[in-house]
């Protein structure tokens, strides 16, 4: 179906014996149809023999003049294989009294739908722009200085029957590599762009064709020369984009397969594998599959409801083990997508809109005061410094300020705590309550009256199951756990030990800048959680030492001035 237009047919094969299967194969499916192909033509006279032609139609095949085939102004050379232009007789004479209708109708009347005569044709529409700048009519007669130029293109343009441009873009010989290049450029009156096909086949011989261009006249509004140049890139990705999707150069990867006929002039993957025994034909070899073929898209299909709507990457292994489509992991890609219950039970997800920040995240306090708590672990911890010493389970308590972002294990009082709903926040805070009525007591309250009057510390739990009211802390955890894991590896140390490099990764996280830096050395330093909190910074305590942990103590980690 890509080769038709219309009600006409342009295909090809790389051998005579290809191209008259083909041949037949088109005439009986176009038969059982009730369409009967007629007027062929051919550049291989082969063709044209053994035809049927059982209702004697003079046209089955046909009577070419100078064996050119012409469509308006185009024609195709069948004894050389290549395109020629070839003007009228009333094209070749020079016509006075010029009109602007006159010029439009013989700028028209050239067939170039590829651009191959661009650079010509493109004089042409320079004098019919400036035609419209001068605001004349249809019926008026040129001026004498743009009459003196139709005149004098008019009289070139019998040169174009002298060009001839080979149809055959790609050699018959074995294909190494393909290559598509393009070219763009601008001036003050045009701009366009070019696209040039480059094969190079098995015996290191290439081969470059014209595949099609584009001219543009530049727009009356005067623009810079360099937005025009910015123009005749565009126009060229347009181009290029448009070559790609019709030239279907699936070839440049088929080359990289190595690809070969079996016995059954089936298409099979090449390789090295060939001697191998324990691998079957099929695996070796799989039959190489084009990736817009109906059969291809039934394959893919059968495969995916056979593997129980398996994903991409099970569905392209699968179908691998006897084929090998083209272009095999957007294929897979869209046949998962196209599938309702795949599409279904993995439908996209939308990132809800946030509501605002709480109140005790955005007003200013000082540090710590309102904070966020959350435990992660276990992480093991010796015993004592004996190197047979028992291993203990120990859990890290991480504190976060909401004001400052700041990170601490230990920390001033704080008037508000929030933490996550889980057991062991709810006990930590009943056996908090029954403190607090133990020293509330009337024996003991005159005592500590004046220590407990400004103290007070309220621990709010966020809902159950609400993950997203923790985000603050929870980022905090992996931050922590991120320089842990960096930073020990495997290494067991002890709680003292422990504590201190914790101590350490407080330092780092605290020095995180909050805003962007500059790259301007004589900006202000940039702003970190330490420095609004309690000034832990990185580098301004002079922390020195060895961060390694040697083979027989463990001295050296948590060694620090």
């Amino acid at each position: 179906m890509n080769d038709m237009y219309m009600d006409d047919y342009l295909g090809g094969a790389e051998s005579i014996q290809a191209a008259i299967i083909l041949r037949d194969y088109i005439i009986e499916i176009m038969k059982s149809a009730g369409f009967k192909l007629r007027k062929w033509a051919s550049n291989c006279p082969q063709m044209l023999t053994g035809i049927l032609n059982d209702d004697n139609d003079p046209l089955i095949v046909l009577n070419l003049d100078d064996n050119e085939i012409k469509t308006l102004r185009l024609c195709w050379n069948t004894d050389n294989d290549s395109y020629q232009f070839k003007l009228n007789a009333e094209e070749k004479t020079n016509i006075n009294n010029t009109t602007k209708r006159a010029v439009l109708s013989s700028i028209a009347s050239i067939f170039d739908p590829l651009g191959l005569i661009g650079p010509i044709i493109i004089k042409a529409k320079l004098i019919m722009q400036r035609l419209w700048q001068l605001k004349y009519c249809w019926n008026d007669l040129l001026p004498n200085e743009l009459q003196q130029k139709w005149l004098n293109y008019k009289n070139s343009l019998i040169q174009i029957e002298k060009i001839e441009i080979p149809r055959c873009i790609i050699g018959r010989n074995h294909v190494q590599s393909v290559q598509i290049n393009g070219f763009a450029d601008a001036s003050v009156h045009a701009y366009g762009c070019c696209v040039y096909l480059k094969v190079t086949e098995n015996n290191d011989v290439s081969c470059i064709r014209l595949i099609a261009a584009k001219p543009r006249v530049a727009p009356l509004k005067v623009i810079s020369l360099a937005r025009l140049e910015l123009c005749a890139a565009v126009l060229l990705c347009h181009l290029v984009e448009k070559i790609v999707n019709k030239l279907n150069l699936n070839l440049g990867k088929l080359v990289r397969l190595l690809p070969f006929l079996d016995e059954n002039n089936v298409l099979r993957v090449g390789g090295r594998l060939n001697k191998s025994t324990h691998i079957s034909d099929e695996q070796r070899n799989p039959i190489v599959l084009h990736p817009k073929s109906f059969i291809t898209n039934l394959i893919l299909r059968y495969k995916h409801q056979r593997l129980l709507h398996a994903g991409p990457q099970a569905l392209l292994a699968a179908v691998r083990e006897k084929f090998w489509p083209l272009n095999g992991r957007n294929l897979a890609r869209k046949i998962v997508h196209e599938f309702v219950v795949c599409f279904r039970s993995k439908p996209t997800v939308f990132t809800p809109i946030m509501s605002d920040l709480p109140e005790s995240r955005v007003e200013p306090t000082r540090a710590f005061q309102v904070s966020g708590l959350d435990y992660c672990g276990p992480v093991l911890i010796k015993a004592s410094l004996n190197r047979k010493a028992p291993k203990l389970k120990a859990y890290i308590c991480v504190f976060v300020c909401f004001s400052t972002k700041a990170v601490h294990v230990e920390r001033g009082l704080c008037t508000a705590l929030y933490s996550d709903n889980s057991t062991t926040f709810t006990g930590a805070n009943r056996q908090l309550i029954e403190l607090s009525k133990f020293l509330t007591s009337p024996e003991n309250i005159e005592k500590i009256r004046k220590f407990t009057a400004e103290l007070g510390i309220q621990w709010h739990f966020i809902p159950p199951r609400a993950p997203h009211f923790e985000g603050l802390w929870e980022a905090a955890v992996k931050s922590v756990k991120y320089h842990l894991v960096r930073q020990l590896g495997d290494v067991c140390l002890t709680y003292e030990e422990m504590n201190t490099v914790l101590v350490r990764i407080e330092a780092c996280l605290n020095s995180r800048p909050l805003t962007p830096l500059s790259l301007d050395p004589t900006d202000l330093r940039a702003l970190t959680p330490g420095i609004t909190a309690v000034m832990f910074v990185v580098g301004s305590n002079g922390f020195k030492g060895s961060h390694s942990r040697s083979f027989f103590g463990g001295w050296t980690v948590n060694q620090f001035a």
